[in-house]
């Protein structure tokens, strides 16, 4: 009987090396092409699935609301977006869709947020923080940061997000300071009173508001600075 075992031991170890042996190695980028047939054409697949990957960012914009599955509501203001990207990164969000019980929804989902307005949420606000978590960018305004920074801690955005915006905000209002004074004085108080003593991203917005400072110190509005 032990014997027989061998046997079929050293017969399992042959199939299993020659199996292994018929495996064929990893093809090249060169070699994983689409070929059409009938004619002189081929496809480098890595190529097209760039360009669809672009394409799928694209419709994914939070300008183009094509595709979008999702609504937050916030009052009379409907904002349509993208389900994956909000749930991901919006942990208040997911709850709510859940209580609302998620499997029995259609799409697009609604969710409605009109109650975080006693707490200061405001359109400015959702709108900042959902373009970022959706697209990665923001469109900023004069004063958007307490807004934005407000509706970040509502929705519950997880800290890395937010200190992504943070960034983001500052050195656009960095850019912005460099406009004329007025900017300058709005951008610096903005940040000032929106974020500790010693954050760095506050650092940002101060540091390129003191290199204009030789020339904006005679200026009214910073009289009293």
């Amino acid at each position: 009987m032990k014997a027989g075992r061998i046997q079929r031991s050293a017969k399992l170890s042959r199939s299993l090396r020659s199996s292994s042996q018929e495996v064929p190695s990893q093809l090249s980028l060169e070699e994983i092409i689409w070929r059409i047939p009938g004619a002189d054409k081929t496809i480098n697949v890595q190529d097209d699935i760039q360009c669809h990957l672009s394409k799928v960012g694209m419709l994914l914009s939070c300008d183009k609301p094509i595709f979008a599955d999702m609504i937050l509501r916030l009052g009379h203001l409907t904002m349509s977006t993208h389900s994956s990207s909000v749930l991901a990164h919006s942990p208040l969000i997911a709850q709510r869709l859940d209580e609302g019980g998620r499997p029995q929804q259609r799409w697009p989902v609604e969710v409605d947020l009109s109650d975080l307005r006693s707490r200061n949420l405001s359109t400015e606000g959702l709108q900042i923080v959902v373009e970022f978590i959706s697209t990665g960018s923001v469109s900023l305004e004069e004063g958007s940061l307490p807004h934005a920074l407000i509706a970040a801690n509502l929705l519950e955005v997880c800290l890395s997000d937010v200190e992504a915006l943070l960034k983001l905000l500052c050195e656009q209002m960095a850019v912005m300071a460099t406009r004329n004074p007025r900017s300058a004085y709005v951008m610096l108080e903005t940040a000032v009173h929106s974020l500790p003593r010693h954050s760095e991203y506050r650092s940002i917005v101060v540091d390129a508001v003191a290199q204009l400072f030789p020339s904006l110190q005679s200026e009214p509005l910073f009289l009293k600075v």
